[in-house]
């Protein structure tokens, strides 16, 4: 994905909390669902919950939900500040061993324009189809 400026950028998961309420079986059909979505100028932070549809078992036989899990999901637009240099044949020896650290720096960047309004609008209509 490219930012305005036409620069190269990424999405990475800069924070993941998942709160456990309920077990949740194998096979079981259940549903995912984004409650809420919140725009920052470099992230964006899903509220996500897992639901199972449970039936009342009485006369009015309604289904209700049941929360199995909620979780705060934060993604971070983020820019690499290195660019990649081609490795001369001399150099294969010298190569970095499998267990180095990769210490590339990034830094946040905001998201684009065009990504971040055409959150907007999906956010506006899943609103008012709500109301």
């Amino acid at each position: 994905m490219q930012t305005d400026d036409g620069d190269i950028q990424h999405f990475v998961v800069s924070q993941a909390d998942l709160q456990y309420k309920r077990a949740i079986l194998l096979d079981e059909i259940i549903t995912v669902r984004i409650d809420k979505v919140e725009l920052k100028p470099a992230s964006i932070i899903f509220y996500q919950s897992i639901r199972r549809s449970t039936s009342d078992n009485s006369a009015t036989d309604k289904t209700t939900s049941q929360i199995l899990s909620s979780t705060k999901i934060v993604i971070a637009c983020v820019q690499n500040l290195v660019k990649p240099e081609p490795m001369a044949n001399n150099e294969t020896n010298n190569a970095q061993p499998d267990n180095a650290v990769n210490t590339t720096p990034m830094r946040p960047i905001r998201v684009p324009k065009e990504l971040r309004d055409a959150i907007e609008q999906a956010i506006s209509e899943q609103t008012n189809e709500r109301l």
